[in-house]
């Protein structure tokens, strides 16, 4: 039995790779594919996999509530130098609140081990936990 290629999404750019004749599968700089389940798009395997995961914990009754790419900002826009900049924000891969024993709000983000020393990732999750008192759980 063969193994097709997973489906993706976005538009073929001169980084794009043949995968199998004609597919084109974007090469992504931290050489994750897109995934796409159920008409939804995962950044990753590992993304797609967890929410499958989060899908059964919900079916289960374990979680509720269960939403994907939750965004939060952590500053407001602000004028710099005569310019505009847009409020720095964080999308959290998933959020959901446990149903069992002390309700709880949960976010979770599904970050590559190498991914989670990044400076720009570092500093937003500082952000997240002094501005919202939220606390991430890496998948």
């Amino acid at each position: 039995m063969t193994k097709s290629p997973p489906t993706t999404t976005g538009k073929a750019t001169s980084s794009a790779v043949r995968v199998s004749g004609s597919a084109k599968v974007r090469a992504n700089k931290h050489r994750a594919v897109k995934r796409e389940y159920n008409g939804m798009t995962f950044d990753s395997g590992r993304e797609l996999k967890r929410w499958q995961e989060l899908e059964l914990m919900q079916r289960a009754g374990e979680i509720i509530h269960l939403v994907r790419q939750l965004p939060f900002e952590l500053a407001p826009p602000v004028v710099l130098g005569g310019r505009k900049k847009p409020a720095i924000r964080y999308v959290a891969d998933f959020a959901y609140w446990t149903a069992t024993g002390c309700p709880a709000f949960i976010v979770e983000d599904a970050k590559s081990p190498h991914l989670r020393n990044n400076p720009v990732f570092r500093i937003k999750m500082h952000l997240l936990k002094l501005e919202h008192g939220i606390e991430v759980i890496l998948v």
